[in-house]
Protein backbone atom coordinates (compact mmCIF):
# COMPACT_ATOMS: atom_id res chain seq x y z
CA UNK A 1 0.00 0.00 0.00
CA UNK A 2 2.67 2.31 1.32
CA UNK A 3 4.83 2.29 -2.62
CA UNK A 4 1.88 2.85 -4.30
CA UNK A 5 1.21 6.31 -2.35
CA UNK A 6 4.92 6.89 -2.85
CA UNK A 7 5.02 6.24 -6.39
CA UNK A 8 1.80 8.37 -6.85
CA UNK A 9 3.24 11.19 -4.54
CA UNK A 10 6.38 11.61 -6.03
CA UNK A 11 4.85 12.10 -9.38
CA UNK A 12 7.98 11.48 -11.44
CA UNK A 13 9.34 9.92 -14.63
CA UNK A 14 9.31 6.46 -14.91
CA UNK A 15 12.88 5.35 -15.89
CA UNK A 16 12.80 1.90 -15.10
CA UNK A 17 11.07 -0.99 -14.37
CA UNK A 18 12.98 -4.16 -13.51
CA UNK A 19 13.23 -7.25 -12.00
CA UNK A 20 14.90 -5.54 -8.67
CA UNK A 21 13.52 -2.24 -8.51
CA UNK A 22 11.69 0.62 -10.13
CA UNK A 23 13.21 3.71 -10.68
CA UNK A 24 11.52 7.73 -11.26
CA UNK A 25 13.20 10.84 -11.71
CA UNK A 26 11.86 14.34 -11.07
CA UNK A 27 12.18 17.11 -13.14
CA UNK A 28 15.15 18.93 -12.96
CA UNK A 29 15.84 22.31 -11.09
CA UNK A 30 18.68 24.09 -12.31
CA UNK A 31 21.08 25.94 -9.71
CA UNK A 32 23.31 27.80 -11.98
CA UNK A 33 26.51 26.96 -14.14
CA UNK A 34 29.66 25.10 -12.94
CA UNK A 35 33.34 24.96 -13.00
CA UNK A 36 33.83 25.07 -17.26
CA UNK A 37 30.05 26.60 -18.06
CA UNK A 38 28.82 23.34 -16.92
CA UNK A 39 25.28 23.33 -16.07
CA UNK A 40 24.04 22.30 -12.26
CA UNK A 41 20.97 20.47 -11.70
CA UNK A 42 19.70 19.10 -8.28
CA UNK A 43 16.87 16.31 -9.18
CA UNK A 44 15.17 13.72 -6.52
CA UNK A 45 15.01 10.09 -7.26
CA UNK A 46 12.60 7.63 -6.29
CA UNK A 47 13.95 4.30 -5.95
CA UNK A 48 11.60 1.51 -5.20
CA UNK A 49 13.16 -1.90 -4.41
CA UNK A 50 11.88 -5.10 -5.01
CA UNK A 51 14.13 -7.33 -4.23
CA UNK A 52 17.29 -7.34 -1.82
CA UNK A 53 20.03 -6.70 -4.63
CA UNK A 54 20.92 -2.96 -5.03
CA UNK A 55 22.67 -1.99 -8.49
CA UNK A 56 23.18 1.80 -7.72
CA UNK A 57 26.23 1.72 -11.01
CA UNK A 58 23.48 1.22 -13.06
CA UNK A 59 20.88 3.27 -12.03
CA UNK A 60 22.68 6.24 -11.11
CA UNK A 61 23.63 5.50 -14.69
CA UNK A 62 20.41 5.51 -15.96
CA UNK A 63 19.96 9.03 -14.13
CA UNK A 64 22.34 10.33 -15.72
CA UNK A 65 21.58 9.72 -19.53
CA UNK A 66 18.04 11.04 -18.21
CA UNK A 67 19.55 14.01 -17.26
CA UNK A 68 21.58 14.33 -20.37
CA UNK A 69 18.79 13.66 -22.98
CA UNK A 70 16.61 15.80 -20.93
CA UNK A 71 19.51 19.02 -21.15
CA UNK A 72 21.89 18.14 -23.12
CA UNK A 73 25.08 20.17 -22.24
CA UNK A 74 27.60 18.04 -19.67
CA UNK A 75 25.95 18.30 -16.35
CA UNK A 76 26.82 18.23 -12.91
CA UNK A 77 24.23 17.38 -10.73
CA UNK A 78 22.96 16.89 -7.37
CA UNK A 79 20.88 14.06 -6.51
CA UNK A 80 18.40 13.29 -3.46
CA UNK A 81 17.61 9.37 -3.50
CA UNK A 82 14.71 8.51 -1.40
CA UNK A 83 14.84 4.91 -1.23
CA UNK A 84 12.20 2.78 -0.56
CA UNK A 85 12.07 -0.81 0.64
CA UNK A 86 9.86 -3.04 2.69
CA UNK A 87 13.00 -4.67 4.38
CA UNK A 88 14.80 -1.18 4.26
CA UNK A 89 16.44 0.84 7.22
CA UNK A 90 19.74 1.86 8.85
CA UNK A 91 21.72 -1.22 6.88
CA UNK A 92 20.09 -1.03 3.68
CA UNK A 93 21.52 3.22 4.41
CA UNK A 94 24.96 1.91 4.87
CA UNK A 95 24.95 -0.64 1.89
CA UNK A 96 23.66 2.24 -0.26
CA UNK A 97 25.63 5.45 1.10
CA UNK A 98 29.10 4.50 0.57
CA UNK A 99 31.96 6.69 -0.39
CA UNK A 100 32.07 5.87 -4.47
CA UNK A 101 28.13 6.30 -4.24
CA UNK A 102 28.25 9.93 -2.32
CA UNK A 103 30.17 11.09 -5.14
CA UNK A 104 29.40 9.26 -8.30
CA UNK A 105 30.83 10.51 -11.96
CA UNK A 106 28.71 13.83 -12.42
CA UNK A 107 26.51 13.70 -9.41
CA UNK A 108 26.68 14.47 -5.94
CA UNK A 109 24.36 12.43 -4.13
CA UNK A 110 22.53 12.17 -0.36
CA UNK A 111 20.16 9.32 0.20
CA UNK A 112 17.37 8.85 2.31
CA UNK A 113 16.16 5.31 3.28
CA UNK A 114 12.51 4.35 3.71
CA UNK A 115 10.91 0.94 5.05
CA UNK A 116 7.34 0.71 2.88
CA UNK A 117 6.77 -1.82 5.41
CA UNK A 118 6.64 -0.33 9.57
CA UNK A 119 7.28 3.78 8.04
CA UNK A 120 10.62 3.98 9.27
CA UNK A 121 13.40 7.03 8.18
CA UNK A 122 16.96 5.96 7.92
CA UNK A 123 18.82 9.23 7.29
CA UNK A 124 22.38 7.32 8.64
CA UNK A 125 23.02 5.11 11.35
CA UNK A 126 22.64 7.48 14.60
CA UNK A 127 21.19 9.94 13.06
CA UNK A 128 18.72 12.69 15.07
CA UNK A 129 16.11 12.85 12.56
CA UNK A 130 15.47 9.23 12.40
CA UNK A 131 13.63 9.05 15.37
CA UNK A 132 11.70 12.47 14.42
CA UNK A 133 10.73 11.00 11.38
CA UNK A 134 9.90 7.66 12.06
CA UNK A 135 7.59 8.55 14.93
CA UNK A 136 5.79 10.96 12.87
CA UNK A 137 4.89 9.00 9.88
CA UNK A 138 4.07 5.82 12.55
CA UNK A 139 1.74 8.13 14.59
CA UNK A 140 -0.13 9.29 10.83
CA UNK A 141 0.00 5.25 9.77
CA UNK A 142 -2.04 4.08 13.31
CA UNK A 143 -4.59 7.22 12.43
CA UNK A 144 -5.02 6.30 9.16
CA UNK A 145 -8.41 4.30 10.00
CA UNK A 146 -9.77 7.58 10.90
CA UNK A 147 -9.26 9.74 7.87
CA UNK A 148 -10.51 9.79 4.34
CA UNK A 149 -7.78 8.51 1.85
CA UNK A 150 -7.84 12.29 0.51
CA UNK A 151 -6.59 13.14 3.85
CA UNK A 152 -5.00 10.70 4.36
CA UNK A 153 -2.57 10.58 1.01
CA UNK A 154 -2.17 14.73 1.97
CA UNK A 155 -0.83 14.30 5.24
CA UNK A 156 1.63 11.27 4.12
CA UNK A 157 2.48 13.81 1.20
CA UNK A 158 3.46 16.65 3.64
CA UNK A 159 5.02 14.07 5.89
CA UNK A 160 7.34 12.61 2.90
CA UNK A 161 8.27 15.96 1.76
CA UNK A 162 9.32 16.98 5.37
CA UNK A 163 11.63 14.44 5.31
CA UNK A 164 13.10 15.05 2.00
CA UNK A 165 13.29 18.66 2.88
CA UNK A 166 15.21 18.14 5.69
CA UNK A 167 19.08 19.32 6.06
CA UNK A 168 21.33 16.85 6.20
Amino acid sequence: MLTALIIDWFNGTLLEDGEDYTLYCSAPKESGRGLFRRRRLSVRILVCLKTDLVNFRAMSLSVMNHLATYIGTPIHAEGLWLVASPRGGIYLYETIARRENIRSPGMNNRFLIFNTGDGCFSFGPGHAYNRIHTDGMRDLLSHSKLMTPAEFAHEFGTRMNDALNTKR
